[in-house]
Formats: C-alpha cells, sequence, structure tokens
C-alpha cells in the first residue's frame, strides 16, 4: 500500500470520528497492515487536530473579548444618547425611520425570609416570586416585616420604523 492510500485512509477515519460514527473495521484492518509507518501518520494526523483545536480555541477567545467589548461599546452609545435626550430633546426624538426616547422604569428590591413568607416564594429551592411580592406591595397588603426597596432605573428605547 502506499503512504497516500495510508493518509486516504486515515482521513476517511477521521471524517467518520468527527461524525461520531464507528470506523469500517476493513479500513482499520488495511492501516494496521501497513505496520508501525501507519501509526506514526496516525499521530501526525492527530497532532493536526490538536492543533487545529488549538487554533479554534485561541479565535474563540478573540471573539469572545471582541464581543465583550462590542458590548461594553453599545452600553457606552446608549448611554451618551439617553444623555443627549434629556438634556436637548425632553427625552424623545422621532423622525420618519426611528422613534428614540427615555424610559424610567421602577426596580424593587425586595428581602423576605422564604420560611416566614412561603407564599411568596417557588419551593423545593426557595425562588422569590417577585411578581406576587410587587403586586402586593403596590396593593398594599405586603407583611410589614418583608423588606421593599424602590429604586428608579432609566434607559433609552428605540423603534425603528
Amino acid at each position: 500500500m502506499q503512504i497516500f492510500q495510508v493518509g486516504s485512509i486515515i482521513v476517511t477515519i477521521q471524517q467518520t470520528l468527527e461524525e461520531g460514527l464507528e470506523p469500517d473495521p476493513a479500513l482499520v484492518e488495511l492501516l494496521c497492515q501497513e505496520g508501525p509507518k501507519a501509526i506514526e501518520e496516525w499521530t501526525d494526523a492527530i497532532a493536526n487536530v490538536e492543533a487545529e483545536a488549538e487554533v479554534i480555541g485561541k479565535r474563540i477567545a478573540e471573539l469572545r473579548e471582541r464581543k465583550a467589548a462590542r458590548e461594553q461599546t453599545v452600553e457606552r452609545m446608549k448611554g451618551a444618547l439617553l444623555d443627549l435626550l434629556n438634556r436637548h430633546f425632553d427625552g424623545k426624538v422621532k423622525t420618519p425611520l426611528v422613534t428614540v426616547w427615555s424610559q424610567k422604569t421602577t426596580i424593587y428590591d425586595i428581602q423576605a425570609d422564604p420560611q416566614k413568607h412561603a407564599t411568596f416564594y417557588k419551593f423545593p429551592e426557595p425562588e422569590l416570586q417577585k411578581k406576587k411580592a410587587i403586586d402586593a406591595y403596590k396593593a398594599g397588603v405586603l407583611p410589614t416585616d418583608i423588606l421593599v426597596t424602590e429604586g428608579v432605573t432609566e434607559s433609552v428605547r428605540i423603534r425603528r420604523s
């Protein structure tokens, strides 16, 4: 068998393994008949795949960093736009293509004991049912030992036409 054939057998086996399948036993047998040289080429193929995986891993890390930087840029741009809207445009701009406005939203931080106030929690792992607690707070029927802190957050909203 020629080296070219050994290489093509290894490539075929590699592709089969990449697809999550078992290689054809006849191909493995052909490879075994070539002896130690075929094993040497197999280890070269493994080294090549490892090197490719390392390059891909580095690219993934670069893309994650780039994505994080872009997300920060978006947040900064929205913050600057929000400032402009509030200082120069009374919080809203409308054009034929886009409507942009400043929106204030009330946020609630709720501190409650899950054992004492089980009706506001999902179990078995205690998870606060925030909407239920906020509704009770707004209705004035929330127990007094549940601490609610209100805050306001402001964000920019964009609607494209």
